[in-house]
């Protein structure tokens, strides 16, 4: 499992904040990483169904 955005693991930043265990920082953390998949589903989700996400 990734941090927030992939670029730190989960134990890293347990060891970098000093937290007890890697299920400390991913009970703080896990909901960034929920929201980013559903982020992420719903822009497959329009890709597959052949439609742009762009705004502009």
């Amino acid at each position: 499992m990734m941090l927030v955005d992939g670029a730190v693991s989960v134990r890293t930043a347990s060891e970098v904040l000093g937290h007890a265990t890697t299920a400390i920082t991913a009970d703080i953390y896990g909901h960034v990483a929920q929201q980013a998949k559903a982020d992420a589903l719903g822009v497959v989700g329009v890709a597959l169904q052949g439609r742009s996400t762009d705004t502009a």
